[in-house]
């Protein structure tokens, strides 16, 4: 078990006012000096948004479901481990509107990932892994456009 941070970026167009559409990407970064690794994961995603409440309304909770792919990197000691896997997620968290356009959002969401072959700093190796994900958004969230 590992902690990291990150960041990402996510663009999103609501289909109305109960679902929406979404694509985002993420980095995380973990570092373990001490072991003499370091660890990274980028995951590319698209997915549904359903909100649970009216658009109108100041909080607005909100499931979403996604799938995509992950390339996850390992560095040991100058020995590299690289792969690339599908992966889906499930997540709930909610948006809280400071003014029409302007909202913070939390999110919490889980997924899992297959890792197949690999290649380590030069030959193929079958790493036949499976990977689950927890993790934890925190932003800000500005619409280019607002319920009439």
């Amino acid at each position: 078990q590992s902690n990291g941070i990150g960041y990402g970026l996510a663009a999103a167009f609501g289909l109305n006012d109960v679902l929406s559409v979404f694509a985002r990407g993420t980095n995380l970064v973990m570092q373990k000096e001490q072991y003499g690794h370091s660890f990274s994961l980028q995951q590319g995603e698209f997915g549904l948004r359903f909100n649970l409440r009216d658009a109108m309304q100041r909080w607005r909770p909100y499931l979403q479901s996604s799938i995509g792919l992950v390339h996850i990197r390992w560095n040991r000691e100058g020995l590299i481990t690289s792969s690339i896997g599908p992966a889906f997620s499930l997540g709930a968290g909610g948006d809280y509107f400071l003014s029409r356009r302007w909202s913070v959002t939390g999110q919490i969401d889980g997924g899992a990932t297959t890792f197949g072959n690999a290649t380590r700093s030069g030959p193929r190796v079958d790493m036949n892994m499976t990977a689950g994900v927890f993790r934890l958004h925190l932003g800000v969230a500005y619409r280019f456009s607002t319920p009439s």
